[in-house]
Formats: structure tokens, C-alpha cells, sequence
């Protein structure tokens, strides 16, 4: 029994041996400590930098950018606002559209007194009161 045990002590030993020499090659290769430490440094940093562009993409923005937009849209309405011009004439909403004088010909007036329609067969006279805020101008 104890020959048994010596070659199972022989076979861990030579085990434990070729173990420790893929441990060291294995570290080797990989540079050491100081290699692993940089490694790491340049993995978070690389991590922190792909954060950031995940935010800018995503939209969140900063109160100074959201502020800078914001006046950015307020200039650009007022620009609107002042190629479109809206008056009122005579109770008729005018709308001036540059680059489109002569092409839109006005509405006809809509009269404000009674309309007599004739219907059925006896010509029976009834009448209607067309009230000019209901028709869009």
C-alpha cells in the first residue's frame, strides 16, 4: 500500500509542477501586474468615455444647453412670425404670404341679410339666416 501511495504522491507532485509552469507562462504572457493595472485603468476610462457619448446620444442635455435651444426656438418663431404676416379688414382675416401675391384670389363676400331658397313643389318660400362667422373665410 504505501508503493500505492508514493506513485499517487509522484503523479500530484508532477501535477502541482506542470501546473505551476501554464501559471507562469500564462503570466508571462499577460505582462504582469503592472500590465493588468493599466489594462484596467484604460478599461474604465474607455467605459467612462462610451457613457458619455451614450448621454449625448440619448439627449440629455445640460440647463445651459436646454437654455441655449430654447432661445434658439424663440428666435426662430419670431422669424416666422414676421414672414406671416395676419391682419384683420373689415372683419376679413388678410394673410400675407410672401412669394404668393395674385395667386390666391380673395372669397367672395357672404351676405349678412336673409336668403330666400325656394323648395318642394309648391314653390314654398322659406328663408335662412346665414350667419358669416360660420362660413371659414
Amino acid at each position: 500500500m504505501d508503493v500505492e501511495f508514493a506513485l499517487v504522491q509522484k503523479d500530484v507532485l508532477f501535477g502541482l509542477e506542470q501546473g505551476t509552469k501554464v501559471l507562469e507562462q500564462i503570466n508571462k504572457e499577460m505582462g504582469g501586474v503592472e500590465k493588468v493595472d493599466m489594462l484596467m485603468e484604460r478599461s474604465s476610462e474607455a467605459r467612462e468615455y462610451q457613457r458619455e457619448i451614450g448621454e449625448l446620444l440619448s439627449g440629455v442635455m445640460s440647463r445651459n444647453e436646454e437654455e441655449e435651444v430654447e432661445e434658439e426656438l424663440d428666435r426662430l418663431e419670431r422669424e416666422e412670425s414676421e414672414k406671416v404676416n395676419v391682419g384683420i379688414d373689415n372683419g376679413i382675416e388678410k394673410v400675407n404670404m410672401p412669394g404668393l401675391e395674385g395667386v390666391v384670389e380673395p372669397m367672395p363676400q357672404i351676405p349678412s341679410s336673409n336668403v330666400v331658397v325656394e323648395t318642394g313643389r309648391d314653390k314654398q318660400k322659406q328663408t335662412e339666416r346665414i350667419d358669416k362667422e360660420m362660413v371659414p373665410s
